[in-house]
């Protein structure tokens, strides 16, 4: 399996990197426009992130406005599947477990099956 990985733009060359045998893109970048671009080729590769993570780093982001923001990206980019949502990692471990709390617990909504516990 083939996971494409770009931390910035390449909307429309998506499909094209979906043709070649790429099965998921790993982180998706915001600047991608994910929901928009899943309408598109979400048939075709599997989304892996696509929160706002520029956003949640700014000061004057509430931890409201960053738990709006992930509920708004699973709903965005749940329907259907071809999504995983996975947490954002910062230098903040408060942060990181605040995030992928909400990740787990409103991402839990939108499947059937429960999330496998995390073993280490």
């Amino acid at each position: 399996m083939y996971e494409h990985h770009c931390c910035g733009y390449f909307a429309p060359i998506a499909g094209e990197i979906a043709d070649m045998g790429c099965t998921a893109t790993n982180l998706m970048h915001i600047s991608n426009h994910p929901a928009e671009l899943k309408k598109e080729i979400g048939h075709k590769l599997c989304f892996i992130g696509g929160f706002d993570t520029q956003f949640f780093e700014q000061p004057s982001t509430t931890k409201e406005m960053i738990r709006a923001s992930i509920r708004q990206t699973i709903d965005d980019l749940a329907p259907g599947g071809s999504f995983i949502a996975t947490g954002i990692y910062t230098n903040n471990p408060e942060f990181n477990q605040f995030v992928d709390q909400e990740i787990k617990s409103y991402g839990s909504t939108k499947y059937s099956c429960p999330r496998p516990e995390k073993t280490c």
